[in-house]
């Protein structure tokens, strides 16, 4: 799954709670070609790893405990500010 800019309907950084972390809140638009397709994903790895990229560099990697609904937004956890940055400039761009 490739979360196109198109299917995002709100981004924003997540005030920092420690020191070196970084999150973002994502909100999908509840539509098929996004959230829905999201949804499918996530429900179907339940049990498994999951495996988050951003450019080709991995992210995040965790285990799917459970399904999620992202079309009521979701937290993202960031490896690091610069790549936080990033993300929100390259989704943020009209």
């Amino acid at each position: 799954f490739i979360l196109d800019k198109k299917c995002i309907e709100e981004i924003s950084p997540i005030k920092k709670s420690a020191e070196n972390s970084y999150a973002l809140a994502i909100k999908l638009k509840n539509d098929i070609a996004c959230a829905n397709k999201l949804n499918v994903l996530i429900s179907k790895s339940v049990g498994r790893d999951l495996f988050i990229y951003y450019n080709s560099n991995l992210v995040m990697k965790s285990h799917v405990a459970s399904g999620l609904k992202t079309e009521n937004g979701y937290r993202q956890m960031i490896p690091n500010k610069e790549i936080l940055d990033d993300i929100l400039s390259s989704y943020n761009k009209p």
